[in-house]
């Protein structure tokens, strides 16, 4: 039962009960007259017709069968009228065709003996059964042509009343919609000879061919349906074999379909990233502009923002061609260094022959232009910080433009760090689409761009490039967003609109922003209909009483802002590219397995410590396979070699100069050089490959080993005494020395400064050089490792 709202308690109040009664009589006794009218009409008309057809086939039934009914009744009619009169005579003429000829035959009867006759009996018995067939037929046919009138009057009742479509934008059911994409793939598929290519499927309906190209845009409210049908999306990419960019924000695709066999993995804090390269994919004057623009973000003064925008390119080019020219890699951590941690005078000197140089003759100007642009750049330290340096590095570029290997690149991201890592992550999906419009042309390929939660990323440049230009590059772009304000934040209202356009498939579930279900309806179209209306007259008379039907024209939206906002979880409405019409579709709900894990935290790799001593380590392996020969044939005894050790360690507590004892030692034979290069690596290999497996000792000490940089004396003795005690050649002995140090070292007062490392290392190399080129490699290979050490703790 429908609820009386407010309107209508108030139209109750002012009307008054009588005068709702009195509206309610007329018009259902109008409607029940009307109605009787048209049975009376209906039935009259079928009965009328039936007596005339059951007239007509007694008319013409055989002379005795009609004779006799006929006589029948007369006689019956006789016997009522003359009851004394039975012996009256009633003759009946029987009639026979004999040979083609008409013989007659009287036969005499009287009133009483003609019904008891047999011939009469028998023309009579076969006369009435004959009509009562004809009646019951025509009655069956009656009630048939009755019931079939009155849906076809109902039939054109629902025409009348039904709005009339002329052009426009038009809604259908989805099976509907079925039909129509595949006659009209069937005939493309005649006219352009298309052999061995299967559309895609979105929300239960095929694609039109190759319209997979013309992008798509999956729009909805959260826990509306989007991941469901990207999840759907990406299985048929994974099927079918194409390349797929893949934004995730959450990491919900991720541990889906992600196959560490084929996919690559972008998020420098996950253990998984690959190790990109940034000078692979930016080489050139306008690559290094590109780049800015996606790192350094538009601000509300486009003076800042372009300020740093030339100092980063100027900075980028210019370290690029003189690392070329010096025949030497580019390192993103130099590159960084000279930018963001030199100070302004000397960045200005390095950039004087440079457009960027006028930024610093103005006072007051270069350091606020330097910090936007440290802002801007920190992201790209997380690639240092928590990524290893590679023997092959990876090159967004090159996995674009190589159609040979296919596979998914994961750009992923957290909630807790999306937005110290939003530049970075916005310049990887930058170079992805940059990437592949400025390759060659692929007419049979796909590269899909599955970029859902779009306004979590800064500005992409080159992404209305990418969709207006990156159809015939293969490119297809798959967009999710929530609500249309979301993107109007980051691009303009034109480029959002450019982004709506450009995305010919839209798959809208329901949305909770009124301005978007509006803008959403109105992409969607309107139609030009014709839609009648209905009015009834009533009176005191019955003549006064009637309804009238008029036809008014009008355009009105397909969809309407309401009924999108209205759709439950996991519905929507999909409209495909071209003229075809809109139709309500369900995705079906599926708990995808889980494959592989969200994210994997990487553990902080300090700056010096990951490059530095792999360069020693690798030395000092080197050593170990030259002196293995030595090794074996000069192999002391385990009792001597202990004590052997233990002199030394008992000597160099003695010697006041460590430097003497490192060119002493650098002398000895390739056996004692082996085994201290054995027990070094035996000591730091654990510590670099897998930092967490530190004894209790050293993690209860790890405050100590914090202030241990701050507390150290500036006598040379005390630090070369330090080095000697790292060489020691086991690690127990090295864990038991460091720990004495600390020690004796938390009694001491703080009243030093910090060591100054730079001058510290050039007052080592010093002495190192007049002792001999042995002796400085081993300082050095142990310098490397004390800073490698002190760099992990800290």
């Amino acid at each position: 039962m429908r609820r009386t709202s407010e309107a209508d308690y108030e139209k109750v109040k002012e009307w008054g009960e009588g005068a709702l009664m009195l509206r309610g009589g007329q018009t259902s006794l109008h409607t029940l007259r009307m109605a009787s009218d048209v049975v009376k009409y209906v039935v009259g008309f079928y009965l009328i017709c039936g007596f005339l057809f059951v007239g007509y086939k007694a008319s013409v039934m055989p002379t005795n069968e009609k004779q006799a009914m006929m006589q029948v009744q007369l006689v019956r009619f006789n016997k009522m009228i003359y009851p004394h009169k039975l012996d009256k005579p009633a003759n009946f003429v029987e009639t026979r065709v004999v040979d083609g000829h008409i013989e007659r035959s009287t036969i005499e009867l009287t009133l009483n003996s003609f019904e008891n006759h047999p011939t009469i009996i028998h023309y009579y018995t076969q006369g009435v059964s004959k009509i009562k067939r004809w009646s019951f037929w025509t009655t069956v046919t009656i009630a048939i042509t009755s019931l079939l009138s009155m849906f076809f009057f109902s039939t054109v009742g629902r025409r009348i009343i039904k709005t009339q479509h002329f052009r426009g934008a038009r809604i259908v059911e989805k099976l509907q919609l079925i039909d129509i994409v595949l006659d009209k793939n069937r005939a493309l598929e005649k006219k352009m000879w298309i052999n061995n290519y299967t559309p895609y499927v979105i929300g239960g309906v095929p694609y039109i061919y190759g319209t997979e190209k013309q992008h798509t845009l999956i729009c909805g409210r959260t826990g509306a349906g989007k991941t469901q049908e990207i999840l759907k999306l990406l299985s048929q990419i994974r099927y079918y074999n194409h390349d797929c960019v893949v934004f995730d924000y959450m990491g919900s695709y991720l541990e889906t379909h992600y196959n560490p066999q084929t996919d690559y993995i972008l998020n420098p804090m996950d253990t998984r990233c690959a190790a990109w390269d940034f000078f692979s994919d930016a080489n050139s004057k306008e690559d290094f502009h590109t780049v800015a623009a996606a790192l350094i973000a538009e601000s509300k003064d486009p003076f800042w923002s372009k300020s740093a925008r030339t100092i980063f390119v100027s900075t980028a080019y210019k370290y690029y061609s003189q690392s070329l020219e010096g025949n030497s890699k580019p390192k993103l951590k130099t590159f960084l260094d000279l930018l963001m941690k030199g100070r302004p005078s000397t960045l200005a000197d390095y950039l004087g022959d440079t457009e960027a140089s006028a930024l610093f003759l103005i006072s007051g100007v270069s350091g606020s232009i330097l910090a936007t642009l440290t802002s801007a750049l920190a992201p790209l330290y997380a690639m240092v910080e928590y990524q290893h340096e590679a023997v092959e590095p990876f090159s967004i570029s090159e996995w674009i433009k190589c159609t040979d290997q296919k596979g998914f690149l994961f750009i992923t991201s957290r909630s807790d760090q999306h937005e110290a890592l939003k530049p970075l992550i916005t310049l990887w999906a930058d170079i992805a689409i940059r990437s592949l419009v400025s390759g060659p042309r692929h007419k049979n390929r796909f590269v899909f761009f599955m970029l859902d939660e779009l306004p979590a990323l800064a500005k992409l440049p080159s992404l209305i490039t990418g969709l207006t230009q990156g159809r015939q590059f293969g490119a297809a772009y798959i967009l999710g967003i929530q609500q249309r304000s979301q993107l109007e934040a980051i691009y303009d209202r034109h480029d959002t609109a450019t982004l709506f356009g450009n995305c010919a498939t839209k798959l809208i579930f329901s949305v909770n922003c009124p301005e978007t279900a509006e803008y959403l309806s109105k992409t969607i179209g309107r139609a030009h209909t014709a839609a009648r209306d209905e009015n009834i007259s009533y009176g005191a008379e019955t003549v006064r009483d009637g309804r009238n039907i008029m036809t008014r024209r009008e355009k009105e939206y397909v969809i309407l802002p309401e009924q999108i906002s209205a759709l439950p979880n996991l519905d929507a409405y999909l409209k495909l590219s071209g003229e075809l019409p809109v139709a309500r579709v369900s995705t079906k709900y599926i708990d995808w397995p889980i494959v592989q894990a969200r994210f994997e935290q990487a553990e902080k790799v300090p700056v010096g410590y990951s490059r530095q001593l792999n360069k020693t380590l690798k030395q000092l392996e080197t050593d170990l396979k030259r002196g293995d020969s030595k090794t074996k044939s000069t192999k002391p005894e385990p009792e001597k070699t202990k004590q052997k050790e233990t002199n030394q360690s008992s000597k160099a507590e003695k010697k006041p100069k460590p430097t003497k004892l490192y060119a002493t030692q650098a002398k000895n034979n390739g056996s004692t050089k082996n085994a201290k290069s054995e027990n070094l690596l035996k000591s730091y290999v654990p510590l670099m490959t897998n930092p967490t497996k530190l004894t209790s000792s050293d993690r209860s000490d790890e405050a100590s080993l914090k202030n241990r940089e701050t507390e150290q004396d500036d006598t040379d003795e005390e630090t070369n005494a330090n080095s000697i005690s790292m060489e020691e050649p086991s690690s127990d002995e090295l864990k038991k020395v460091e720990l004495k140090n600390i020690k004796k070292k938390r009694n001491k007062k703080k009243e030093k400064k910090k060591r100054d490392e730079a001058r510290l290392q050039a007052r080592i190399s010093d002495e190192v050089t007049h002792e001999g080129n042995e002796g400085s490699q081993e300082i050095e290979q142990a310098q490397h490792i004390i800073t490698g050490f002190e760099d992990f703790h800290r």
